[in-house]
């Protein structure tokens, strides 16, 4: 076919099917009713939900400063997994980097080299509970502090009870404080 005779050729409206068009009538059917409120039903809002870390320490189970503790944990935590990954992917068993790379703020560098680098290794040793072997002081402090649960929750993935549960939190915080040099140590009674 020659350039000529494309170029002559038109294309006529009148030969191509009509566009459809719903009719007002059938999308009146389909178009949801407006839902009616009863004057005296208020709407009901999801109340904002609160840091755990901030409702122990205002029901007296953590100090000020182990709630700095756990809010530090957090930001180092975020930082240095870039929250990329969920926790879910990525196991708290698997060894960050320690490097000491540009890519995070000094305060955040000298956190996590200084204080939660140490903390970490030793609550990765310690077991969250006496009979419950399987999770580690660190595993507790992560659920709490990182993915927000609270003690109900946190006891029931680990097998544990409410109180244990707070007791070893401000107990993995206390030694958070105590490694930051927050806190003076006490001196034991002997």
């Amino acid at each position: 076919m020659s350039a000529s005779a494309v170029m002559d050729r038109q294309i006529v409206l009148e030969d191509l099917p009509a566009p459809y068009c719903t009719p007002e009538a059938v999308a009146a059917r389909y178009r949801p009713e407006p839902v009616e409120v009863a004057e005296d039903e208020a709407p009901r809002l999801r109340p904002l939900r609160r840091d755990p870390l901030i409702l122990l320490e205002a029901d007296g189970a953590i100090t000020t400063k182990q709630r700095e503790a756990g809010q530090e944990i957090l930001r180092v935590f975020t930082a240095i997994t870039a929250a990329a990954a969920p926790r879910g992917v990525c196991g708290y068993a698997e060894r960050l980097s320690r490097s000491t790379s540009d890519d995070l703020p000094v305060s955040l560098r000298l956190a996590y080299t200084n204080r939660y680098g140490p903390w970490r290794d030793w609550a990765g040793r310690e077991p969250a509970s006496r009979r419950q072997r399987r999770a580690s002081l660190a595993d507790l402090t992560l659920l709490v502090c990182v993915d927000g649960l609270g003690q109900d929750q946190a006891g029931l993935r680990l097998g544990m009870c409410r109180r244990s549960v707070v007791a070893r939190l401000a107990y993995s915080l206390h030694h958070y404080c105590l490694l930051a040099g927050w806190i003076a140590p006490e001196k034991s009674a002997a």
